[in-house]
Order: C-alpha cells, then structure tokens, then sequence
C-alpha cells in the first residue's frame, strides 16, 4: 500500500495456544479471519495460508504497538540478535514458511466478512499433541506485484470488535496430550463509550473532529469516531510515540549542527524517519484515513469526510496552491526550480548533483502527475455528495480519492525512500538536516504539542485502557 514515505508489503502470522485442549482426534479444522470492509483495498484479493517453518519456531508475538521491542520479532529480525531462516519478513517459501500453501481464499472488494481458511487435521493434531512445536501460520496476499492496493486488513485478537483469529476444531473428546500453559498475551482493546467524557467533548471541543459528527451524520456509535481520533489516538500514540520523539530529534538536531558533526547529524536523521514512519503506521491502522474505517461508515459518510471536510475545506482555506494542475511548460519550469532549490539547500557539489537531480526531476513529475488524477476524482467526489450518493459507485471513488492522494505525498516527501536514500547516500548530512528542520520546525514545537496533550487529558480517561 501507498504510504507518506514508503510503500509498504506486510504479512501475518498467527499461532493458537492448543496446549491442554481436551480433542483425542481432529477430524476438521478452520481457520477464521475477518477482513472489515476497506476504503483502500483496491480490488478482490488473493489470500494464501502456510505453515510457519519450524526453523522459525520461536518467533514472538510484540506488545508495543508502535514501538521497537527488542524481545519481539519484527520485519528485520526473527528476535534481537537473530535474522529470520530465509529473509526479511519471514518472506522466503521453503525456508521461511512452507513451499505450498495449505489453502487460498479470496477476500472481496466490497464487504466485510469472515473468511475461511481449511486446514490438514493432521497438522492440528500435531498442534495439539505437541504445543512446543507449533511455528503457527504465515499468511499473505498472492501477488504483491507493482499495482498499489493488492492488500487486504485482518483484525487481529486485540481488535475492540472481539473478531480476533479463530480456530475451529471438530474431533473427538478425550484426555489432554499435554497439561495446560498459559501463554502471554495482549488486552483487547476498548473502544470508547458515549459516557460523560464523549459528552463533554462534543459539546465544548469546538473543531473540525466535532464538526466531522454533525456534517458526516453521525448518529449513533460512530460518532465516537471523531473522539477516538482526536483523544484517544492522539493522546495514547501520535503524542508519545511519534511528535513528542520527533520535537525532542530537532532539538537534537540542532545541536549536533551548531557542533558540526557530521556523522551524528546522519545517524539522527535516520532516527527521525523512524518516527516518522511510526506515524505513518499509526494513520494506516488507526486515524481517519485508514482503510477499515468502512467497515463503520457508510460511503456517503467517508466521501462527505473525505470530499468535503478534510480535502474539501483545505482547498477553501488554502486555495489550489500545491494542487494546482500544470500545462506542460508549467510543469518543466516546476520541476527546474524544484532540483534548483534542492541543489542551492543542500550545497550540492556538480558529482552529487549528478546522482540527485534525476530522482528530485522524478519524483517531482510523479507528484503533478497524482495531483492532477487527485484533484479530478476530488471533483467527481463532490458531485457525487450533493447527489447524496450512498452506493459502491462512491466507495470506489473514495479509493481513488485516497489512493492518488498518498501517492502524491508519497512523490512529494523528502523522506519518501527513493528521494531519501539519494539524499543520504550523496548529500551532506548538515544541509540536509537543516532543509528539514525548515520544513518541519513549526509542527513539533513544544507549545503546539503541549496544548495537544492538554487538551488529550481534558477530555481522556488515562486511568482506562481506551485504545
């Protein structure tokens, strides 16, 4: 999927505590995982399932959502200290996971629903007589190829919804193979209530969230969507885990510049990409532009919140500025003044210039190119509003929407991957450091973030495991 600064593959991989279980003989089993309908899921897609190979066996399921855990496996690293059997990702058939799936299902564009998987009773049987050996399952979309929006959202076994992964065993009763172990595991997360702190906020917050309740005809429980963003999300993530990080690597930055270290300067750019990739996380799976958010609204309600509130205002209050469409001459001049400014920034030398200007020339050409498909489907979304649409004919255009809008900020970003790692490969780091501190120094200030977190508390409960 598109991303602000990557674009993104991802897997799954899921295991069951079979340990105790009262079953003699397997004789069917399933697995059950539900795919929630998804705004940026872009066609049907191909769900394959396989074995997690027992030279992964002790992969460890994470607890810090959004942050690095050593002790847990991630993309890069089965545990600390040790790389996956085959590749990143636990993304090599054969050594990673088994060379043919164990089943392949569907998941439809345009609705939520459970989808099944059968697995080998054997296999289970295996599961449940013994535990220690069970490496779980490893499961991903057929073909990840280059056409954006080939992925598919699973709830997982926190989710508020209680639609976590299942397992569906028929067999025999009989005597435990093994004596039961309780296994660590995550909370579930809660989803919040139209209690008195929901109240308070929406008849005092006063914002575009509280707007978003009434012009999206919010009415019953997904008016709480608007809550869980601002307060909830907000105050419980993208504060300490991404903007708070990110004010306190400026500072640093600052600093290792006026010290004129080089080096250090480079190792804390690489620092505050990370964070900012934690943000872009956190919007994938959790702000207003995620995609599962259609499994809860309606498409007239995400095209009204897309169309009209969120792009629909900016371009009120801004003008077309940066989405201006471009006539081919516009666009050569754009482009030139765009690798003129990045060469005068970052005090390139001709050899540097060399290596950075065609990616700065590509990239900048890919951004006019989405804002001018993101700018149409902008168009045909609002017409699609005031005739109060409500169908799939707006569910799609709302992907569109969304889809060329990331795809322009992917282009746009200094930190999108290609632009980045030419940067940091070829330009000084001190330049480069200050071009982003330019770029970024008013939104993570310590009086905007304060008032932030301020106002998280106001209308929080961080006495309650809300998220």
């Amino acid at each position: 999927m598109p991303g602000l600064y990557e674009l993104h593959h991802g897997v799954s991989l899921i295991r069951f505590n079979l340990s105790g279980l009262r079953c003699s003989k397997v004789r069917t089993a399933k697995l059950r995982l539900y795919k929630p309908k998804c705004s940026i899921q872009m066609t049907a897609v191909d769900v394959e399932l396989y074995q997690v190979s027992q030279a992964n066996l002790d992969w460890v399921e994470g607890s810090a959502e959004c942050a690095k855990a050593p002790d847990a496996s991630s993309w890069d690293l089965l545990h600390e200290g040790r790389a996956w059997a085959g590749a990143q990702g636990c993304s090599q058939a054969g050594v990673d996971y088994t060379e043919a799936p164990l089943d392949v299902q569907t998941a439809p564009l345009n609705r939520g629903e459970w989808m099944e998987f059968t697995l080998p009773a054997a296999l289970v049987q295996k599961w449940i007589e013994a535990p220690a050996n069970n490496a779980g399952l490893y499961v991903k979309a057929k073909n990840h190829g280059e056409e954006l929006g080939q992925h598919v959202y699973f709830y997982s076994s926190e989710h508020y919804s209680g639609k976590g992964p299942q397992l569906i065993i028929e067999g025999n009763p009989g005597p435990a193979s093994t004596p039961r172990i309780e296994w660590p595991h995550n909370k579930a997360y809660v989803f919040p209530k139209r209690d008195e702190n929901f109240k308070h906020w929406l008849a005092t917050a006063d914002n575009r969230y509280t707007k978003w309740v009434d012009a999206c005809a919010m009415k019953g429980d997904d008016a709480l969507f608007p809550y869980y963003w601002e307060v909830t999300i907000r105050g419980e993530f993208l504060l300490p885990r991404c903007r708070l990080l990110l004010m306190q690597g400026l500072a640093r930055l600052d600093e290792l510049i006026e010290k004129g270290d080089e080096a250090a300067v480079r190792e804390e750019l690489k620092k505050v990409r990370e964070y900012l990739l934690v943000w872009e996380y956190i919007r994938e799976v959790r702000w207003y532009d995620s995609g599962p958010l259609a499994e809860e609204l309606s498409p007239l309600q995400l095209g009204i919140l897309w169309g009209q509130e969120v792009f629909g205002n900016m371009l009120k209050k801004h003008g077309s500025g940066s989405w201006k469409r471009l006539s081919p001459e516009e666009l050569d001049a754009a482009i030139r003044k765009t690798v003129e400014s990045t060469r005068e920034r970052l005090e390139l030398r001709p050899e540097q210039a060399a290596i950075i200007d065609p990616v700065v020339a590509k990239h900048e050409g890919l951004e006019h190119f989405y804002v001018e498909r993101f700018m149409d489907t902008l168009e045909e979304i609002q017409g699609r509003i005031e005739r109060r649409e409500d169908d799939e004919a707006m569910l799609d255009c709302v992907r569109r929407l969304h889809d060329n809008h990331e795809l322009f900020l992917y282009h746009q970003s200094t930190f999108n991957t290609p632009r980045w790692t030419a940067f940091m490969e070829n330009a000084n780091a001190i330049p480069l450091a200050k071009m982003f501190l330019n770029s970024r120094r008013k939104e993570y200030n310590a009086e905007r973030i304060g008032r932030n977190q301020e106002h998280a508390l106001k209308y929080g409960r961080p006495d309650k495991h809300t998220h």
